[in-house]
């Protein structure tokens, strides 16, 4: 088992890694008073909405929401998960990084890493300088892939022989056995004898996400052989062929920064690399697998949307249907782009060029209109009621995989206007397909009910829940003593207290309401015993008002100079509650992935800062610009 990275260490990351010097690396900042403010480089905008704050070490955009700490930054902004951000900016404060319990497996992997980056590097210079490579020149230079894109995927050549890898690892002071494990090297048990695995071929580097080489596959170029045309790495602790995504690492900035945040997926490796050359550097493939649900995990951090264009054979259209669905099924908006007959992206490309292709993926149709349009080819009597009936069973079976309301409703419209139906023909037989379907697991990580509505819709959402008691028992100190300040207090204590809270973090529904009320009358200008409450429930109300008149009846703990110092004591506590609340449902819920790991981290964070006033009113801010507090300015 891994070992997990002590908080000391993380600490340490942040402290080296200052903020505002990391995201100035990516996009330029603005200082305004305290903090620096930028356009949101997650969202489109044209009014800078994203702030970093140096004081508080953290960032947030009061336009789309995202916020979080320097390694939220740069695995958001980067499109890595937590642990690479963090070695990311270990590498960059020149830290070596220390994992508890890991029963050295950190340093059998760095040596697996070093091996695979070695052995690549070697490939290359066989490529460019051994006379043994000139086949391989040869065939790179014919297809045109040879000079800066041969560079960008650091294509090699392995030479023929049976221990030119062996040789090489010898004399970089690597074993035999390491070489088997990274999958470089065949044993031969009943000879006992050890030889290469690749021999003779082009050598294609498979790399992570982060450029780290994990794997190869190695292309023979030899005519009339009964070689096999492709051998590929075997399974390894560094690769797992169902969780890597062949050119991901080049591709995933220019995902980012396009509009729509569109991949573009082929079939090959060959396929990727020409479209790289061509200027579609959003192109990435499955290494040698159908498309999994674990790549559609890894797209999602980058991608919203992606365009398919696979082979235009029977089955290229059905491994393009298969990997639509399975996007789908992760919210994501799906095209697929039909090549001409007996042609493949490399083809098409050098053979029509790069406005052909263009045009193609802008006249990509939706995943519905393929299928309907690939069905139809596919019999005589494509209108008919029988093919009619099949094809609109199969279409529905397809919308049904999208979790996303507006992507179902307008693929329902799509598919009603193509099979001649009505809308509601279809959507009678909708629920019939998601019986029948089985959705793949889709976690998100549980994030607080954020209300930005004024009070009278607060109370219309939640105030309302079913699942809190309507009890006036079991109310939480730090509501009570909040409350009791309120009751007791003036212009001034409602001016502190409202503008750094809003209803949605009160735990107990009846505290959740008086604060309410205490709300309606300050928008109505009027005493609280007059406000018009009729959205408040009449059960709650009663409750809020009963206790109201207890704590009336009860002397406020802190007068004069320590009043104020009562009410941010209070204002805190209650924060704390909101937050280890939030924490407790990300442990119990549903919540894998590194949405959810990010957000616990960034919580823990937080409630560091809110152990004094001076520093948690920062945190308050930030989360109150999200909720649609009056702080939202104050950051």
């Amino acid at each position: 088992m891994a070992g997990f990275i002590p908080d000391r260490v993380l600490e340490e990351i942040r402290f080296r890694n200052d903020i505002v010097e990391v995201i100035q690396g990516y996009l330029p900042l603005k200082r305004t008073g305290a903090t620096y403010k930028a356009c949101c480089p997650f969202h489109r905008e044209k009014t800078p909405s994203f702030n970093v704050n140096p004081n508080m070490q953290i960032f947030k955009c009061f336009g789309c929401g995202e916020g979080g700490d320097v390694i939220s930054f740069v695995m958001k902004h980067q499109g890595l998960d937590f642990m690479a951000a963090v070695r990311l900016l270990a590498d960059r404060a020149g830290m070596a990084i220390e994992t508890e319990d890991d029963g050295g497996q950190a340093d059998h992997r760095r040596k697996l890493f070093a091996i695979h980056e070695g052995i690549a590097g070697f490939y290359r210079r066989c490529l460019q300088h051994y006379a043994g490579g000139a086949a391989a020149r040869a065939y790179l230079a014919e297809r045109e892939l040879d000079g800066d894109v041969a560079a960008a995927f650091h294509i090699g050549y392995a030479p023929a022989g049976w221990d030119r890898a062996l040789r090489w690892a010898e004399k970089h002071g690597y074993s035999a056995d390491e070489m088997v494990e990274a999958g470089l090297v065949l044993h031969h048990r009943e000879k006992d004898r050890y030889y290469d695995r690749f021999r003779d071929r082009l050598m294609f580097p498979v790399r992570d996400v982060q450029g780290r080489v994990v794997g190869f596959s190695g292309r023979y170029l030899q005519q009339g052989s009964d070689q096999p045309k492709y051998v590929n790495s075997p399974e390894t602790a560094l690769f797992n062929k169902s969780r890597i995504l062949f050119g991901l690492d080049l591709a995933r900035q220019t995902i980012l920064r396009e509009e729509g945040r569109e991949a573009i997926i082929v079939e090959g490796q060959v396929d990727v690399i020409r479209c790289h050359q061509q200027g579609f550097s959003a192109a990435v493939a499955a290494q040698g697998t159908a498309f999994t649900d674990q790549h559609v995990t890894l797209l999602k951090r980058y991608a919203d949307s992606a365009v398919l264009v696979y082979d235009a054979d029977g089955a290229g259209q059905a491994a393009a249907l298969k990997t639509a669905q399975a996007l789908m099924r992760s919210g994501m908006i799906v095209r697929v782009a039909v090549l001409p007959e007996g042609e493949d992206p490399d083809s098409f490309l050098a053979g029509e060029g790069p406005e052909a292709f263009a045009v193609l993926l802008e006249g990509a149709v939706s995943t519905v209109a393929f299928q309907v349009t690939a069905m139809r080819a596919s019999t005589h009597d494509g209108a008919g009621i029988a093919e009619t009936t099949r094809a609109a069973k199969a279409v529905l079976e397809t919308i049904a995989c999208t979790p996303n309301a507006v992507q179902r409703d307008y693929l329902l419209r799509e598919a009603a206007d193509l099979l001649g139906l009505t809308v509601s023909a279809l959507e009678a037989d909708l629920e019939k397909a998601e019986q029948v379907h089985q959705h793949s697991p889709i976690r998100h990580a549980v994030q607080p009910t954020h209300d930005s509505q004024d009070a009278a819709t607060f109370v219309s959402t939640d105030a309302k829940r079913e699942d809190a008691p309507h009890k006036t028992v079991g109310i939480p100190a730090a509501e009570r003593h909040l409350l009791q300040g309120l009751v007791h207090g003036d212009e001034a204590a409602w001016n502190l207290v409202s503008s750094h809270l809003v209803p949605s973090v009160f735990v107990h529904p009846v505290c959740r309401s008086l604060y309410i009320l205490f709300r309606l009358a300050a928008e109505q200008g009027t005493d609280v015993d007059a406000v018009d409450a009729d959205a408040l429930q009449e059960d709650l109300y009663e409750q809020a008002t009963r206790l109201l008149e207890r704590l009336r009846r009860t002397p406020c703990i802190a007068t004069g100079d320590l009043f104020e110092k009562f009410l941010q004591d209070a204002i805190l506590r209650i924060w704390k509650q909101h937050f280890l609340l939030e924490l407790q449902q990300l442990r119990d819920g549903d919540t894998s992935g590194d949405q959810a790991f990010v957000r616990e981290n960034e919580i823990r964070h937080y409630l560091s800062y809110l152990k004094h006033w001076d520093t948690g009113q920062d945190v308050i801010a930030t989360e109150m610009g999200v909720m649609g507090g009056s702080a939202g300015e104050a950051f």
